[in-house]
């Protein structure tokens, strides 16, 4: 039987799962491949029909370039925005990851002029 806590870790973990493997783009069965686990099983999780081991949650937060507490920690809507930020940046090349620095040391230093 399963406390509370337990409940709520799990659905922590499954929704992360699945909000991660989404925003980078991955089908279910793509992800599985990464990890080394079977498609069903990556179904199971999300439907929080199973709760990973810790060396699964490596390999799955492995397999989306995130860090295993990624998987593990309720995210504000704050953090949600810089993590899915990351995600997007990992899918680009070292050039556009230039160009979106300087896109966004322009708009800070623009901000920073505008609220003096």
């Amino acid at each position: 039987m399963r406390g509370p806590m337990g409940s709520l870790l799990q659905d922590v973990i499954r929704q992360n799962i699945s909000r991660l493997r989404v925003g980078l783009g991955l089908t279910q069965q793509e992800l599985a491949k990464r990890a080394g686990v079977s498609t069903s099983y990556i179904g199971s999780l999300e439907r929080g029909l199973k709760v990973p081991s810790l060396k699964t949650i490596e390999k799955l937060a492995d397999a989306m370039s995130v860090s295993p507490a990624t998987l593990l920690l309720r995210h504000t809507q704050q953090s949600r925005a810089r993590e899915e930020l990351d995600i997007l940046i990992t899918q680009f090349d070292q050039n556009e990851v230039e160009y979106l620095y300087s896109v966004a040391q322009a708009y800070n230093t623009h901000i920073r002029h505008h609220r003096s």
